[in-house]
């Protein structure tokens, strides 16, 4: 059994945690998540408010990964179909009248830093002052993750029905900007072939791992399946205008006639008194009801729905950890904070570690040796204290010895 198998089995039995999850870091990112929950202070319900706990929830994901893995805000992916930017060149000066570009709300890079002067790639330790960054030089950047955000499902839902359609909604525009923008990054980076998406809405969320041949056909289907759509829609227009005349020319032609009729019958249709009050239109005690039951049914869906608890959509994984990983399709909704939430984090996080061995290889073997000299240095530590002890035990068996007296001197 593999080392990286026991330790998916582990995550399993024990729950997965985040490893910059430290004391006090809950309450922290708990603080951050009511933020644009509130209605106080997020009357809009704004998707910009959450930033703050997105980020730290994303630094707490890569936090035994740094420096190499690092989250960024606001990321741009660009890229020149004709003309390719050379690193001698300066981007400002490069006429580009067909560049594309995305801007993902968050982007996870890998970099390789090397030293200017050795070449060799830097470890944390190696730098201890500000002022040496002018020594480092990134010999390779690339992305591993793109999320996309959207605002938190509807907060004063009626029902269970109309959360779950606002989350669905929500989510589904998250997953579709996200594969949008991977489409551009595998496009961007010709050496990269897998990518993961993470979609959120609030404090759920989705995640796929894509790889460049499945997000490239999709995102030819999409465009051949949006061009028939609109050809369609054209084709519907026409049509529904054609309708339009016909309606207006038969109405027009149903008027005159009723004109004329009530010319001829010299009648004016009577309006029933008090009709809209009997159907409860025009009734302010009616209102006044539906408008209290309309408050207490938000109250009660905002204290049922605000954080979800009971409601998950995906459970606990209780098989091989590896077979739940998604590659032809999005997860369903996972609420952050449930055992499979934690579990596809997870997945995730074993993910950028393998990444990371391919873009820094150099950690990994470090790490192994530092492995090897610390479990030699517990091993050698081990010998002495049973040595010690073995040292310990044969002074006190002669010290006893010693203290039994002679037969013969006792005789005598």
């Amino acid at each position: 059994m593999t080392e990286d198998y026991q330790d998916a089995q582990e995550a399993i039995c024990h729950d997965f945690k985040l490893p910059g999850l430290r004391f006090g870091c809950i309450t922290d990112l708990s603080v951050g998540i009511a933020i644009p929950y509130s209605g106080q202070w997020n009357s809009r319900n704004r998707e910009c408010d959450g930033y703050l706990w997105y980020l730290r929830l994303l630094l707490m994901l890569v936090d035994d990964l740094r420096p190499y893995v690092n989250v960024a805000p606001q990321y741009s992916i660009d890229i020149w179909p004709d003309n390719q930017p050379r690193l001698d060149s300066s981007i400002t000066t490069i006429p580009r009248p067909k560049a594309k570009q995305k801007v993902p709300d968050f982007v996870i890079l890998l970099a390789r830093p090397i030293d200017r002067v050795t070449k060799t790639v830097i470890f944390p330790e190696d730098y201890v002052s500000l002022f040496e960054w002018m020594k480092i030089k990134v010999e390779k950047l690339t992305m591993a993750i793109v999320v996309e955000i959207k605002r938190q499902p509807t907060r004063s839902s009626y029902n269970e029905g109309l959360f779950f359609t606002s989350l669905w909604y929500n989510l589904s525009r998250a997953r579709n900007d996200a594969s949008r923008q991977g489409a551009l990054v595998f496009k961007k980076d010709s050496d990269k072939e897998e990518l993961i998406l993470m979609a959120w809405s609030g404090v759920w969320w989705s995640w796929r791992l894509v790889t460049r041949l499945t997000i490239l056909d999709q995102e030819k289907k999409g465009q051949r399946v949006q061009k028939e759509e609109q050809e369609q829609e054209e084709e519907e227009d026409g049509e529904e205008e054609e309708e339009e005349e016909e309606e207006e020319e038969e109405e027009e032609e149903e008027e005159e006639e009723e004109e004329e009729e009530e010319e001829e019958q010299g009648e004016e249709p009577e309006i029933v008194a008090g009709q809209e009050a009997e159907e409860g239109e025009g009734n302010p005690a009616s209102a006044n009801r539906h408008n209290n039951d309309d408050a207490g049914n938000r109250r009660r869906a905002i204290r049922r729905f605000y954080s979800g608890p009971g409601n998950e959509f995906v459970r606990p994984i209780t098989g091989n950890i590896f077979e739940a990983i998604p590659r032809k399709t999005w997860t369903a909704p996972l609420l952050l904070g449930s055992v499979a939430s934690n579990q596809h984090f997870y997945l995730i996080h074993f993910h950028l570690k393998k990444y990371l061995h391919d873009i820094v290889p150099e950690r990994t073997a470090r790490q192994a040796c530092e492995k090897a000299r610390v479990e030699k240095e517990a091993a050698a530590k081990a010998a002495n204290q049973m040595a010690e002890k073995a040292v310990k035990k044969d002074v006190g068996t002669n010290t006893e010895c010693n203290e039994i007296p002679h037969p013969q001197a006792s005789v005598a």
